[in-house]
């Protein structure tokens, strides 16, 4: 959850909402995503349910109406599980590619260098016997040896190279790879999480009573919510007392409270680019397992 300020403002430091978390998942696509994605285990701690707030005395439980769910949104789901799997796949085969690639380049480096300094140490040899009458032949020959030393040193300096080379490449591959995942991860998640409101949206009472315990004063609030939230929570008086405002701009699930110290936002579209965030920042440090 992002918190958006003005400069005069003081924010609480009392009480932090973190981003909320899915409890239940009855899809199995998601399940098998879960099998192929990378999960960073992070401790939080969800929102109160809502089970866990007082009731005033005579307060009747509020029971949310069905809302149907297009099945649409599961098939696009699927097709985005599939395309998941698809360049997982295609990565396996590009790193295991880029493996064999850099140890053949290794291989023949390592041949040639043994080849040629071979080559040297006879054509050295050969050379310092010709002219070993003149200087003698046992320096001849330590000359020469020399010399194919430091050839052969040369050779395994040019194979040590290509190897780093090659380890580049594939740490690139691995890089392009989970840039890619990381984004269909994000996206799935995106789904799930609207589908997941069109399922329950009684979840966004808990993550209204949420926001409300944020601003430290009781004046100026207002809560922004969707046309299609307007309708169900102006029903609802008895479940919030925060003044609700309809904002054509949001989409169903999404709220922000607007008061006198900022604004205090709960949409999905931050909660995701927060949790985005969080992954882009473990990949940087490569704790991703």
């Amino acid at each position: 959850m992002r918190l958006y300020t003005r400069a005069r403002v003081v924010k609480s430091n009392v009480v932090e909402v973190r981003m909320p978390r899915i409890v239940e998942c009855r899809t199995e696509e998601f399940q098998l995503l879960g099998k192929h994605l990378s999960v960073v285990h992070e401790r939080s701690e969800s929102l109160p349910q809502e089970d866990e707030f007082p009731r005033l005395e005579g307060e009747e439980k509020w029971e949310p109406s069905t809302v149907a769910v297009d099945e649409a949104e599961h098939e696009k789901a699927k097709e985005i599980i599939a395309e998941a799997e698809a360049i997982r796949a295609q990565a396996q085969i590009e790193l295991e590619k880029a493996r064999v690639e850099s140890v053949e380049i290794l291989e023949k480096a390592r041949v040639e260098g043994e080849e040629a300094a071979l080559r040297l140490r006879e054509e050295v040899s050969h050379q310092a016997y010709e002219e070993g009458y003149a200087r003698g032949l046992a320096q001849g020959l330590q000359e020469g040896a020399a010399q194919g030393e430091r050839e052969a040193e040369r050779m395994k300096a040019e194979a040590r190279d290509i190897l780093a080379l090659a380890q580049r490449a594939a740490h690139e591959e691995w890089s392009k790879v989970d840039e890619t995942l990381l984004r269909l991860a994000l996206k799935v998640a995106e789904r799930i999480l609207r589908v997941r409101i069109l399922e329950h949206p009684e979840q966004l009472l808990q993550r209204i009573r949420a926001l409300s315990l944020l601003p430290e004063e009781r004046e100026g609030w207002k809560l922004h919510v969707s046309t299609a939230d307007y309708r169900w929570l102006s029903q609802c008086s008895d479940e919030i007392d925060i003044p609700l405002l309809e904002d054509q701009t949001l989409t169903s699930g999404d709220c922000f409270l607007e008061c006198t110290e900022g604004i205090f936002d709960a949409r999905v579209e931050v909660q995701l680019e927060r949790c985005e965030q969080l992954l882009r920042e473990e990949l940087r440090h490569d704790r991703l397992e």
